[in-house]
């Protein structure tokens, strides 16, 4: 099923992720042509939910219509302009525990969107990436075109996960969804140890020998099993079996992939599209203070716990 679509969704794998974050702290970072899944995301597991839509400049490759222009022109900030000014007011700390990245699928416009959700990633954190796997080089076409357009976005992903080494796998579903992990020490272990890898020296050689300039997908074509560390949908189904068997959202006598696919219909909260900049600083703090207070709760509620812990334990010896 390489490169096809199937019942396993990119939303899917974000609320899975969300749930061995628990709360965790997600954000989409996407265009008005991206993403468009945002209202799937599993709220009740999170302690924040963003979505974060930036304007993608018009230029003779980006061709668009009127439809994308009046959404490329409501005055959002850039990329750059928004990642720049979060970090800025959080004093530059990364903030998400889950990132969800639906670039513009230009390889510029998906390598700066990898490197700019890079920098609001926790340290064990996990970045989600859509369209890593296209299945033709007509879905892979650095100008976007009708129906199906992965676009160059497998080509940034390659370059963003081998410089640098990192562990990642593609599950082979949805048009291939990325997940890479940044190093730190998530409590529990992450849930997909088992999956990640980093590039094999084969290849690594391989992409190595490439360049923008030359003919990348069909050396990706021939290679990309290894190249992107694919995982079948049966492979991580098997990983996570245990999760779902366990899983209160788990209905009993479904099938195997609706059990995937309990996913929640609440809005997000969608704080950049249409904002200006101070608003969207405003917007920022009030959730940052938000999970704050989260936290304050949690440590009273520990505190308490461990009150009553010590208090059963003086009876108990008395």
């Amino acid at each position: 099923m390489t490169g096809s679509m199937s019942e396993l969704s990119k939303m899917t794998i974000v609320n899975v992720l969300l749930r061995a974050y628990y709360p965790a702290r997600f954000l989409e970072l996407s265009t008005p042509q991206t993403g468009h899944g945002f209202k799937q995301t599993r709220n009740e597991l999170c302690a924040r939910a963003d979505l974060a839509k930036y304007r993608v400049p018009v230029t003779s490759q980006r061709p668009v219509g009127d439809a994308d222009q009046a959404d490329i022109e409501d005055g959002s900030p850039t990329s750059d302009d928004l990642v720049d000014t979060i970090l800025g007011r959080l004093g530059n700390r990364p903030t998400y525990d889950v990132i969800l990245c639906d670039p513009f699928h230009s390889y510029m416009d998906s390598l700066n969107d990898l490197r700019n959700a890079w920098r609001l990633l926790v340290p064990g954190g996990t970045l989600v990436v859509h369209d890593c796997n296209p299945a033709t080089e007509q879905h892979a076409s650095p100008l976007r075109n009708d129906g199906i357009w992965c676009g160059r976005t497998f080509e940034a992903f390659l370059d963003f996960v081998c410089r640098a080494d990192l562990p990642y796998f593609t599950i082979d579903a949805d048009h291939g969804i990325g997940v890479v992990r940044k190093d730190g020490n998530p409590c529990g272990g992450h849930p997909f140890d088992s999956l990640f890898k980093t590039t094999t020296p084969t290849g690594r050689a391989v992409w190595d020998g490439t360049s923008p300039e030359d003919d990348r997908f069909g050396v990706f074509d021939t290679n990309r099993a290894e190249l992107l560390n694919l995982v079948t949908v049966e492979a991580f189904d098997a990983v996570w079996s245990y999760r779902r068997r366990s899983s209160s959202d788990v209905v009993a006598g479904s099938s195997e992939a609706s059990k995937f696919l309990c996913v929640g219909g609440g809005q997000g909260t969608e704080w950049t599209r249409g904002r200006t900049q101070t608003e969207i600083i405003g917007r920022y703090e009030e959730m940052a203070a938000r999970v704050e207070a989260l936290r304050t709760a949690d440590a009273l509620r520990i505190g308490e716990f461990r009150a009553q812990i010590d208090q059963q334990q003086k009876l108990f010896e008395e």
